[in-house]
């Protein structure tokens, strides 16, 4: 399954980067590995940032 389609299909609209730890199964140390993960996401126009630990995924 796709990164995309995994955080499609499990995260609301709006997520939080804890979200997204609990849903890869990182834990604490693992926030530098979320972020990445959220900023490739970003620069692909999948998600935005709405505030400092919050996103936003955008429907395409």
């Amino acid at each position: 399954m796709g990164l995309y389609q995994r955080i499609k299909e499990n995260l609301p609209t709006q997520f939080s980067i804890f979200q997204v730890m609990t849903l890869f199964g990182l834990s604490s140390p693992g926030v530098r590995t979320a972020r990445n993960i959220l900023k490739q996401l970003y620069q692909q126009g999948l998600i935005k940032r709405i505030g400092r630990n919050m996103y936003l995924r955008i429907g395409k």
